[in-house]
């Protein structure tokens, strides 16, 4: 009913549904123009690096627009560990990728992802959606000093 609508330009979807869920998702998504997002969380902790990877390229094979893995961090080992993942998986899929760690510790993926090939983050406006998210001012002032020090993108 939601891409019926078509009062949206994309559509997030949770992996984990019944694989039946995900293509009539899937179906209405490209019957509507819509583009899907296929995404993996975990609240508890972060997965292994090969685990993370393989959520990412199921997404692919399942025929996302756009692969999306959000989990929790324990410590900063843990955001490392998403960090290689997500370039790990850059490398290899043929759509764009989304990833993030959540809590305090996670925020360094919101305002560095990018750099190893997260394609957006999400970032507070008014009030925050999610755990770890950092003011919209803070995170553009970081985009603006790495892309001039990087050299763009």
């Amino acid at each position: 009913a939601v891409c019926e609508s078509k009062s949206i330009d994309l559509i997030d979807y949770e992996m984990a549904n019944d694989a039946a869920n995900i293509t009539r998702v899937r179906t209405a998504a490209k019957a509507n123009n819509i583009k899907l997002v296929l995404s993996f969380h975990n609240f508890s902790y972060t997965p292994a690096l090969e685990t993370l990877v393989a959520k990412f390229l199921t997404a692919d094979q399942l025929g996302a627009d756009v692969a999306k893995v959000a989990v929790m961090p324990r410590d900063l080992d843990d955001v490392l560990t998403l960090l290689t993942a997500t370039r790990a998986a850059s490398k290899k899929l043929r759509i764009p990728l989304i990833s993030m760690s959540m809590g305090p510790f996670g925020a360094v993926t919101r305002l560095f992802g990018w750099t190893f090939g997260s394609a957006l983050s999400f970032a507070v406006g008014a009030s925050s959606s999610a755990p770890g998210q950092v003011p919209i001012e803070d995170l553009n002032t970081v985009l603006t000093i790495l892309q001039k020090s990087i050299g763009g993108k």
